[in-house]
């Protein structure tokens, strides 16, 4: 084998394989194989003498190869009745400069009625220079089975294959003779393993004429990638079946599945079951079946059924009747998309059956001149459904598309229409539902999109939290109530979670703070908190950070009477980050603002050590207007005020030695204002926009249970432990701690 013939091999690899997957590194030197198989056309067929093979091999073609009958096999069933590749196999097929055709290898070769096998573990490389010419892929193939015997002849592949510029696993087909049994026609041909198609070539093929004996099934993984790449074709087959159980990937602009022939009537049939799984086009020329039966889970595939170009680019002759000829769905859950919504999806016939659902979903809107769907016949009953994007659904948000086009954009047979049309969650506008009877249109909308509600969502967050920073006597001191004679500083740790209209928010606070005597009755003190929280938002989450300077003074009356007196000033920092079927959207934004307020109480003591305190206290909070802008929208968000008035009692009984308390407290509360009012507008040209308003709670109540107690004469300590109920979004429970020392 000349030396050259490697190395020119190897740079041509190189070369084409520049920002793209790359094909594995091919040895150039001829001391890295064990075993190499190398023929031009002047020499008769060639392969291992062996029926398995554990090193590493290359099977070449040298000169130009007059036909395939002449080609190299590294393995052929001429040696056994099954050969196995248990190491790894190269073959190398690129074209002779100056040769119109592929060469031609194989690297394993089953005919007759025998069986070839790549085993698990073991890898078949396949390249060929075909400069994207799809028919001359099947020169060079990693395995191949000769169905045109009429004979039971099969091949698997357990390991792991690699292509470029030719084909993974070919069944060569020929008409069936006419005296076999249906048990013995064809081959059978398997993957169990993986196969990785790069820039060009086929996974697995029915090539020849006539594959209607051959049974093709994918059980492992297909992953093609490139524009002239294919997971599974029919080449030029015009009848075969092709059954699809594991996962098909293709992407760059790669086919996952291709009936292979479009401007002719053929009878291909895809069978996509059990974990069946395909990401990428499916193409389906005129007259084939797709059928979809007992899928484990629910699938969306995206169909062509042709396009013109398509077609003249193939066979040089338009096809404007293309279709795809039946889709069968039974018992399972398929979603279909059209690969090109320029181009109108023709189905024949379409048919369900047992459990499960058919529904077709479009991008954009047709119309009765040129529909995005065109079915012959069924599509009419309750299994079948249709549904539009979000970005449908923000265009009709806009006002820029109108119900009546969504029923205009699908034919059915003798030219109906649906009766029921559905469209899923946008970036502006909601999921909706469209009913037509009798030329009249019903429309349901949902209101804005989970994003836009998921926004204000957090907006009514901020007001909750802010409305929240201020806090009380008992917050701070516990059951102190006596003035206290020196200075002291104090800290406390606040934990709890908001919960409601499916909101949940979890924080964690620190405070501490400082005061000091002024007088015999009146306390001032300064403070500084910190907050840190997530919030789950229907659509998404966000974080968030609260800052706060606080001033407070406290007058404690001799008869057990106090009033305290609090103002805060800070700010929240948010950023969230929201998502769904239509899109996704970050933002980051800053609301500055202050808190003021006013509680008074008093203690009145009882029997047996026993107190009660009524209490009142009256909070104003204000967070400034702000704007902000997210790759969606730009938000500008009103003055957020609440005015909250708050009743309670505390009741309890102290400690011996007035050492301290264990109390339960309940509260009732109203706000008289919390308002949250926004404007949205597209960034992106379109001119979607919104107008968001919403309340905060106006009525909750708050109960719980504590206790304080003065671990010496100059620490006091206190724990409280809460809940709310009663309004929308609730204080779902709060952990409160701390302690105050003095000097």
């Amino acid at each position: 084998m000349p030396r050259f013939y490697l190395t020119a091999v190897a740079a041509a690899v190189m070369a084409a394989t520049v920002n793209a997957a790359e094909f594995p590194a091919i040895p150039t030197d001829q001391t890295d194989y064990n075993e190499i198989i190398y023929r031009d056309d002047a020499n008769d067929p060639t392969s291992y003498e062996q029926s398995s093979w554990n090193g590493i091999g290359l099977v070449a073609s040298g000169e130009p190869m007059s036909s395939g009958s002449k080609a190299p096999a590294f393995l052929s069933t001429a040696k056994g009745d099954i050969v196995t590749n248990n190491g790894s196999i190269w073959v190398l097929a690129d074209r002779i400069p100056g040769n119109k055709l592929g060469q031609y290898a194989s690297g394993i070769l089953a005919s007759g009625g025998k069986k070839g096998v790549n085993a698990e573990g073991a890898v078949i490389y396949v390249h060929s220079d075909n400069n994207g010419k799809e028919d001359n892929y099947e020169a060079a193939k990693g395995m191949a089975a000769d169905a045109s015997t009429g004979t039971k002849t099969s091949i698997t592949n357990s390991g792991t294959i690699y292509v470029e510029g030719g084909t993974g696993m070919l069944a060569t087909s020929n008409p069936k003779p006419a005296n076999a049994l249906s048990s013995e026609k064809g081959s059978v041909i398997t993957n169990e393993g993986t196969i990785h198609v790069i820039n060009s070539g086929f996974g697995m093929s029915l090539g020849g004429n006539d594959a209607s004996g051959v049974k093709m099934t994918n059980e492992g993984t297909i992953i093609a990638s490139g524009k002239n790449a294919y997971g599974i074709t029919a080449s030029d087959a015009k009848d075969g079946t092709v059954t699809n159980e594991g996962t098909i990937i293709a992407t760059d602009g790669a086919i996952a599945i291709s009936s292979g022939r479009w401007d002719k009537d053929v009878d291909f049939r895809l069978i996509l079951k059990g974990n069946s799984h395909v990401e990428g086009v499916i193409e389906l020329g005129k007259g084939s079946e797709l059928t979809v039966e007992n899928l484990a889970r629910a699938e969306t595939i995206v169909l062509s059924s042709g396009t013109p170009e398509k077609v003249n680019a193939l066979d040089g002759d338009p096809c404007e009747d293309c279709n795809v000829g039946s889709v069968h769905v039974n018992n399972s859950n398929l979603t279909i998309r059209s690969s090109d919504e320029s181009q109108t999806l023709k189905i024949g016939l379409i048919e369900t059956v047992g459990n499960g659902s058919l529904t077709f979903e479009f991008d954009s809107v047709g119309s009765k001149e040129k529909p995005l769907l065109d079915v012959d016949t069924g599509g009419q009953d309750d299994a079948v459904k249709f549904n539009y994007t979000g970005t449908v659904s923000d265009k009709l948000a806009s006002g820029s598309v109108k119900a009546e086009e969504l029923f205009n954009g699908i034919s059915l047979d003798n030219n109906a229409t649906p009766e029921r049309i559905t469209t899923s969650d946008g970036l502006w506008g909601g999921a909706s539902v469209h009913e037509k009877k009798d030329d009249e249109i019903t429309s349901t909308y949902s209101g804005p999109s989970s994003l836009i509600t998921s926004t204000t969502d957090l907006a009514l967050m901020n007001g909750l939290v802010w409305r929240s920073q201020l806090t009380n006597l008992s917050d701070r001191m516990g059951t102190l109530r006596t003035m206290p004679q020196a200075a002291g500083a104090w800290a406390r740790y606040n934990n709890g979670r908001l919960d409601g209209r499916g909101l949940e928010y979890d924080y964690s606070t620190i405070e501490v703070g400082f005061d000091a005597p002024v007088s015999s009755n009146f306390l001032v003190g300064v403070s500084f908190d910190y907050t840190i929280g997530d919030t789950d938002l229907n659509a998404g989450s966000a974080d968030n950070d609260v800052y706060t300077l606080g001033l407070y003074g406290t007058y404690y009356g001799d008869n057990g009477g106090f009033v305290d007196l609090m103002a805060k000033i800070g700010r929240i920092d948010n950023e969230y980050n929201v998502a769904n079927s239509a899109g996704s959207e970050k933002g980051d934004y800053m609301m500055t603002g202050a808190i003021v307020g006013v509680e008074a109480g008093h203690r009145f003591d009882l029997a047996h050590n026993m107190f009660v305190e009524p209490q009142v206290q009256l909070s104003y909070s204000w967070l400034r207007a702000t704007d902000y802008a997210t790759n969606i929208r730009s938000v500008d968000f009103e003055t957020i005020e609440s005015l909250v008035a708050r009743v309670g009692v505390m009741g309890g009984m102290k400690f011996a030695e007035n050492r301290g308390a264990a109390y339960l407290k309940a509260s009732y509360n109203h706000d008289f204002l919390g308002s949250v009012d926004a404007a949205m507008h597209a960034v992106n040209g379109s001119n979607n926009s919104a107008k968001i308003s919403d309340e905060l709670d106006d009525n909750w109540a708050e109960v719980s249970l504590g206790v304080s107690y003065s671990v010496t004469d100059t620490l006091n300590t206190f724990l409280d432990v809460g809940t709310g109920f009663g309004g929308d979004i609730d204080q779902k429970w709060r952990i409160n701690f701390g302690a105050r020392y003095a000097f």
